[in-house]
Formats: C-alpha cells, structure tokens, sequence
C-alpha cells in the first residue's frame, strides 16, 4: 500500500465518524411545552375541554418556571464571572504599576549613583580581596 492510499483510507474513516457524531448530536432534541405530540396529530375531542386546557397551562407554567429558573443561575454565574474578572483586572493594574515603581527605582540607581557607597564598596572589595590572599599565603 503506497502513503496516498493510506492518507485517502484515514480520511475517509474520520469523514464517516464526523457524519455519524453529527447525526447522532442533531436527533437528540430538547421537548419543550408539550411539543412531544408533534407528529401525531391532535384530535379535537380536548380541544376546549376546560380541564384539558387547565392541566396544559399547568404544564407549560411548570416548563417555564424550570427554564427561568435555569435563566437566575445563569446570571448569578455571569456576576460571579464579572465580579472575578473585575478583581483579575485590579490585580494586573497594581503589578504594572510595582512594576513601574520597581522600573523608575532601578533606572534612578543606575543614572545618579551614590559616589560614598561606591567607594566603601570598593574599600570593602580590596579588603576582602587581601583578607583572602593573607588566608592563602598562611
């Protein structure tokens, strides 16, 4: 088998899952409102029937209820999202701004030095450096 026929065969197969998995995801169907009659058809025998109307309108106010219900969890969610990415924002603002502070602070070291601490550094580096040779020669 040459590599053409292989690449054509995996392809083939992948096309073939992605038509399966597609068709399987699109039949399931969400009932909504007593929508699970639609394809028998309705007689009119409870059209106007008084309790059949009753016992509808029971069931779609109980379907709605649920649904808004869902709605007030998604927007509790949607605040708690808002409220952590507010708080996310404040936080990389207040980095940026050490960041800055911690930036402007090097910069000045480095542009004004500070001659005295210079040279105590210096005077501090040459006697170290004869302590440790004195160590050596011992």
């Amino acid at each position: 088998m040459d590599y053409k026929h292989i690449v054509f065969t995996g392809f083939s197969i992948l096309i073939i899952l992605f038509v399966f998995i597609n068709f399987k995801s699109k039949s399931k169907t969400i009932l909504i409102e007593n929508l699970e009659n639609q394809t028998q058809p309705q007689s009119n025998c409870c059209g106007n029937d008084p309790l059949f109307l009753a016992m509808k309108n029971a069931s779609d106010i109980a379907i709605l209820k649920d649904q808004v219900k869902e709605i007030g969890e998604l927007k509790q969610k949607l605040n708690v999202v808002e409220t952590n990415s507010q708080n996310n924002t404040k936080y990389i603002e207040d980095l940026q701004q050490q960041y800055a502070n911690e930036a402007s602070q090097v910069q000045t070291a480095l542009t004004t030095p500070d001659e005295d601490n210079a040279e105590s550094e210096l005077n501090d580096n040459s006697l170290s450096m004869q302590e440790q040779m004195q160590e050596t020669t011992e």
